[in-house]
């Protein structure tokens, strides 16, 4: 880490700064609170299904748009996501 620091900020921070700048890190988001990592895994798991389900809702307006065979999916900018609002 100190070397990165050294190389990134082209020689203005030394290894004492990087050495400092961990503990901070350590003092400011390091958390061993069991409870609070499980409700960030849960919260990572609804996040994924969430997106699983967006996902599935894209592929289906997907699907909708090209049996419609509309010429608005030919105009720049707009996709699949867009055409169903005209």
């Amino acid at each position: 880490m100190t070397n990165l620091i050294r190389t990134t900020s082209k020689g203005k921070y030394s290894k004492e700064k990087a050495i400092a700048l961990k503990e901070l890190a350590i003092k400011s988001i390091g958390s061993s609170n069991r409870s609070t990592a499980f409700e960030l895994q849960q919260t990572i798991r609804l996040i994924q299904s969430v997106q699983t389900e967006i996902d599935a809702l894209d592929n289906q307006i997907k699907l909708v748009v090209q049996e419609l065979n509309t010429p608005l999916i030919t105009i720049p900018g707009i996709g699949y996501t867009l055409v169903p609002l005209y």
